[in-house]
């Protein structure tokens, strides 16, 4: 009951209107209203104490100081004992990274399962937040039904204290006596019923909002694990991209004379459909005539549709077909997270790396059987030309902060947004073909699937 109590005048938040009802109905209660009625004043009193709360005395001062410093020595500890944590799992991660340097494919595929992770983090974190605000709203309305219930109240109990202030006659000694006494008492069977119902009402408006109360504390703490999770993958996978960067600058030597004719490539070209096009000549596909060791695709990209993870998580702006600023879309525009880590939805050989006209950061990937996965937009490149790709590989990273433009697919600038192809034979294709629907869904934006 003392915490119903608290509740009531936590919500309402009028307490010195409160504290004078009380008193007034104390009044009442002393003047034996009831009486002409057949009931207890302490019933009308008890119905006002439900919207009182207690005093807090001042022996309770010295109580709730050593609450707070206790807390804080509670929040101190758990502080260092969260760091202390954090770095043994730092060395843990590299003692991890340090031994799958020595083998590449293992260190790919880490690479894969950590971002995988990373990503599934995000997600959570997203539903986490838009379930809180979906909590806060409804813990608003339920404010607001408490304080009208209040007020209601509020009514009753004054109609109550005018009636104290000039109560009917105990001994009936003229006939206007009876008279006001039955007035009373009919008033009175009619006011402490309602009193009693709204006071039932408002326990069980109390309590709903103690539900409401409590999932959103369940959900800010789902929300902060899943955020302690999310970091901890983030320095895992920072550190297997630095392992797998410094594999890769060792190969480096090799392939500084194909980069040079890259970039003449990309000088010389004016479309992507001529970057295509050159590609196509110059390489072959990664699934045959391989190197002994070297990884190979193993499964062809034709028999993958409705299989494949999309490259990063968002909101479709725009799909295949559609008109984008006067243009045709080739492929689909997805507005990120900010620094959203993007993901090789398919095993592939990277043919192009680098900036590409007004693409901005630009990879293509050889998915084989002439098949090539495009992705543009994104504001780091975290792979490297002729490097493989297994699955779910990190490929690169959006902005942090927004620039100006991409080159004229981008729907707006709320976001970061990504732009993606699947073409094969240099004609683009749907990419909705390739998407699993079960898998990373999309927040639509009106487009269909």
């Amino acid at each position: 009951m003392a915490g119903i109590v608290l509740k009531a005048v936590y919500v309402t938040g009028q307490k010195e209107r409160q504290a004078a009802l009380y008193k007034a109905c104390k009044r009442r209660a002393a003047c034996g209203l009831s009486r002409a009625a057949g009931l207890s004043a302490a019933v009308i009193a008890a119905a006002a104490f439900l919207f009182v709360a207690p005093a807090v005395s001042a022996g309770d001062k010295p109580a709730e100081s050593n609450q707070k410093q206790a807390e804080k020595q509670s929040i101190l500890t758990e502080a260092r004992r969260n760091l202390q944590l954090s770095t043994e799992r730092s060395a843990a991660y590299k003692a991890e990274v340090q031994a799958l340097s020595q083998d590449q494919k293992r260190l790919s595929r880490a690479l894969a399962a950590a971002a995988g992770k990373e990503q599934s983090y995000s997600d959570e974190i997203a539903a986490g937040l838009e379930h809180l605000h979906v909590l806060a709203q409804q813990q608003q309305q339920q404010q607001k039904v408490l304080t009208a219930r209040q007020a209601e109240t509020a009514e009753i109990l004054a109609g109550l204290e005018k009636l104290g202030l000039s109560p009917p006659p105990v001994i009936f000694v003229r006939t206007e006596d009876r008279r006001q006494s039955l007035q009373a008492a009919v008033l009175l069977g009619a006011l402490l019923p309602q009193m009693r119902a709204k006071a039932e009402a408002v326990q069980a408006d109390l309590a709903a909002l103690e539900q409401l109360e409590l999932a959103a504390n369940e959900a800010q703490e789902h929300l902060r694990q899943a955020r302690e999770k999310q970091a901890d993958e983030h320095r895992r996978l920072a550190l297997l991209l630095e392992e797998k960067k410094r594999a890769q600058r060792q190969k480096q030597q090799n392939l500084q004379e194909e980069e040079k004719s890259r970039k003449k490539l990309a000088e010389k070209v004016q479309n992507l459909q001529d970057l295509l096009g050159e590609i196509s000549k110059q390489t072959a596909s990664p699934g045959t005539g391989a190197a002994p060791g070297q990884m190979q695709i193993e499964v062809p990209f034709s028999t993958l549709r409705g299989l494949l993870p999309r490259p990063v998580a968002g909101r479709r702006l725009a799909g295949f077909g559609q008109t984008v600023g006067g243009k045709l879309s080739q492929g689909e525009i997805i507005e990120t997270a900010p620094a959203a880590m993007v993901l090789a939805p398919a095993e592939g050989v990277v043919r192009y790396a680098g900036r590409f006209r007004s693409y901005g950061q630009l990879v293509i990937i050889d998915a084989g059987e002439n098949y090539y996965i495009i992705l543009a937009g994104m504001a780091q490149i975290h792979v490297a030309p002729e490097q493989f790709l297994l699955q779910g590989e990190p490929v690169g990273s959006m902005e942090k902060l927004l620039l100006a433009d991409k080159g004229g697919f981008m729907v707006n600038k709320a976001a970061p947004q990504l732009y993606m192809e699947i073409r094969k034979d240099g004609k683009p294709v749907n990419p909705a073909l390739w998407w699993a629907a079960t898998r990373q869904k999309m927040r639509q934006a009106g487009q269909p699937q």
